[in-house]
């Protein structure tokens, strides 16, 4: 699936930041849509908080270390493509504008910091929120008779049975929260080992 950016993209202004409080607003929202739409298309699961693609976009890495900058070191980004960054034109989004961009992904629950307090261990994007993640993940198991089974993580990554889904792919942080909203819906109960989530039981 490619993605076609809109012809905004190619607007010098649109990196910067709109004084007008309506042409701003408008901008932020012109910015989600290139990025959820960007991401999907690319099935980009996290950015650094300058707009790059993490590294390896590791499915086998957990988020149960706080410290655990392994996820994306910022030296480790792709540095090829940044999504604040249009070459073509030779613009860049200032900081400022970045940092307001993130909080409106955040604030409509279409992104998540993996550790707030540790920023450089990326952004969660999410082009469904984990609400909507949990539905689509849970109805999958309805539909395909598997409630009361018992599915490991890698199966619900990267499972022959998953793998025509959207969620196919999905990195660990995100799955770990789409599978926690679950467990609060009565729907899922976790499996752990050596203190890890291994599995998940679907109810």
């Amino acid at each position: 699936m490619s993605y076609k950016f809109p012809d905004i993209y190619q607007f010098p202004p649109f990196f910067t930041k709109q004084p007008n409080a309506a042409t701003f607003e408008a901008q932020l929202n012109h910015w989600q849509d290139i990025i959820l739409g960007y991401c999907k298309a690319n099935k980009i699961w996290i950015l650094s908080e300058t707009g790059s693609k993490i590294g390896s976009q590791s499915l086998d890495d957990e988020d149960n270390d706080d410290d655990d900058d392994e996820l994306i070191d910022d030296s480790e980004a792709t540095k090829e493509f940044n999504i604040f960054r249009n070459d073509t034109i030779n613009r860049h989004a200032s900081t400022e504008l970045i940092d307001d961009i993130i909080s409106s992904l955040i604030k409509s629950k279409h992104a998540e910091w993996i550790n707030p307090i540790n920023k450089k261990q990326g952004l969660l994007i999410l082009w469904n929120t984990i609400e909507e993640w949990a539905y689509i993940v849970y109805d999958w198991i309805d539909t395909s008779g598997q409630n009361g089974s018992i599915l490991t993580i890698y199966e619900l990554q990267r499972g022959d049975m998953s793998k025509t889904q959207e969620f196919s792919g999905m990195c660990t942080p995100t799955l770990i929260k789409v599978l926690e909203t679950l467990v609060k819906q009565g729907k899922a109960t976790l499996l752990k080992d050596e203190g890890k989530i291994s599995g998940v039981k679907f109810l």
